[in-house]
């Protein structure tokens, strides 16, 4: 299965963030998420710059809150009680936040740390924190279990609640990397019965707090693995990665397709950014104005409206 290859592999090539990692090799740029470069031509591949000058780094996931001073990420801590396919290791999420110019060292999220845990997305009115997790479902104490979708709430005094589970998203096989739109829409992948041969993307969309029939997202999958929803900002149009079964992590690609009625149009990829290292992880600011994913090992950002230029 590509993702349990992908976070095994992100294991054990990766390590937690650190403040102190070296930053020599990164052009000098804002740690700000904002991209203010001019678009090149067309014609041209761009060359994305590390984000935050290599303060920030993850393993699997990253997503901003509203104000873009607070990053959360992924990366793998060793665990002997973890699976061996996993290399003994569990991903749990942590948190930096933006003074100045300097990121701070991150620390583990208050909700994670002792589950399997990554993939969090903020939504945009900041209240809520979703992710996968391998974590026991309610009610029973099994972990390890495939993963599902969960969140956390703000509460009153701004502390996060514990977890909740999504049991609508929520199957006995694979459910993750959770987006949520500005409609409330809650989009993710999943492997569960239903899907073109691999792993499909899918939504829910909700009335009044109250979920709708589970819909797989046809016009964007294929036999191949489709994963790690982005939306932009005002759902105009949807990012995510594509990947040949037993590709592996180095066959990702990023694709776009546009909102269409109440679908979106065919995928294309994302040519301006795509490379042999594999790209994952696509997240756009809050701002609308960088596309920031990993490539490879690496944590870059890119102007989005460059990154989009041509695939209309």
């Amino acid at each position: 299965m590509l993702t349990l290859f992908v976070v095994a592999a992100l294991a054990a090539q990766t390590t937690p963030p650190s403040s102190s990692e070296p930053t020599s090799q990164a052009a000098p740029q804002s740690t700000s998420p904002s991209v203010t470069k001019d678009a090149p031509t067309r014609a041209t591949k761009l060359k994305p710059t590390l984000f935050a000058r290599g303060q920030v780094s993850t393993g699997n996931g990253v997503s901003f809150a509203p104000d873009a001073r607070t990053v959360y990420t992924a990366s793998p801590v060793a665990d002997p009680d973890a699976p061996a396919d996993y290399g003994h290791k569990r991903m749990t999420i942590f948190q930096q936040t933006l003074t100045g110019d300097t990121w701070s060292p991150p620390s583990v999220a208050p909700f994670s740390g002792k589950f399997n845990d990554y993939e969090a997305f903020v939504t945009q009115d900041g209240r809520r924190i979703y992710f996968m997790s391998s974590r026991p479902k309610p009610g029973t104490d099994t972990n390890w279990i495939s993963q599902d979708i969960w969140y956390v709430e703000r509460a009153a005094d701004n502390q996060w609640s514990d977890a909740v589970h999504v049991p609508e998203a929520s199957s006995d096989t694979y459910d993750g990397y959770p987006e949520v739109a500005s409609d409330d829409t809650l989009y993710f992948a999943s492997d569960r019965d239903g899907t073109k041969g691999s792993v499909d993307l899918w939504r829910i969309r909700y009335t009044d707090g109250k979920p709708g029939p589970l819909e797989n997202l046809a016009a964007l999958n294929t036999p191949d693995w489709e994963s790690d929803p982005c939306l932009a900002p005002d759902g105009s149009f949807i990012i995510f990665y594509r990947a040949p079964v037993e590709a592996g992590y180095r066959g990702c690609d990023l694709y776009i397709a546009y909102r269409e009625a109440d679908s979106f149009a065919a995928p294309v990829p994302l040519t301006r950014v795509n490379t042999l290292d594999g790209e994952i992880g696509p997240c756009i600011t809050p701002d609308g104005r960088a596309l920031i994913f990993q490539s490879g090992p690496r944590l870059v950002q890119v102007d989005l409206a460059a990154a989009i230029e041509g695939t209309r």
